[in-house]
């Protein structure tokens, strides 16, 4: 007996639209046929905790940094249930990437109450690396992240490929910079 998705996926002429849970989401047929490597969707029905959030304590610890953090419980919490979401998901797929990856998150937000999306970031990386999708959140070597406020709605929306390099950085303009910084 397989299970069905948590998702319906339609397909009209022109696009596609994805009903999760709460969440609908319009792709035009543009955007999806330029997809042209295979890509992983995977979705949280709400915005992890910042890394911001964890409590600062002054004790003798013996960690790779020498600082120790305590994580409030409700943090925690919604941290585990992230991972468990997301573990949810790759079950039946078993997705698992082991070398550099891009990630495009999308996060939709119920208010314009002020979040850093760099520290989010943080945390949806550790999830991923928990919930066994990716080995370390070291392997996300290209990120875009995008924020939308749609009132009552929550979610993040995160697709996972393969990076494709196309082009090396220019090094050459890199350098030469460096050269007039220095000669000041």
């Amino acid at each position: 007996m397989t299970k069905k998705p948590p998702y319906k996926f339609l397909k009209g002429k022109n696009y596609y639209i994805l009903e999760y849970n709460f969440l609908t989401i319009l792709f035009q047929k543009n955007f999806i046929r330029a997809i042209d490597v295979k890509e992983e969707i995977f979705y949280l029905t709400f915005v992890p905790p910042s890394k911001a959030n964890r409590v600062k304590i002054n004790a003798r610890a013996f960690t790779k940094s020498g600082k120790r953090y305590i994580v409030p419980k409700d943090i925690s919490t919604k941290i585990n249930k992230a991972i468990w979401e997301l573990r949810l998901q790759n079950e039946e797929r078993g997705i698992f990437f082991d070398k550099p990856v891009e990630v495009y998150i999308t996060f939709i937000l119920p208010n314009r109450r002020r979040r850093d999306l760099d520290n989010i970031m943080k945390t949806l990386g550790d999830c991923l690396t928990y919930a066994n999708i990716i080995k370390d959140d070291d392997l996300i070597y290209k990120q875009t992240l995008e924020k939308f406020h749609i009132k009552g709605k929550e979610g993040v929306v995160i697709r996972i490929k393969p990076l494709n390099r196309r082009k090396t950085p220019n090094i050459e303009k890199l350098e030469e910079f460096k050269r007039k910084l220095n000669g000041f």
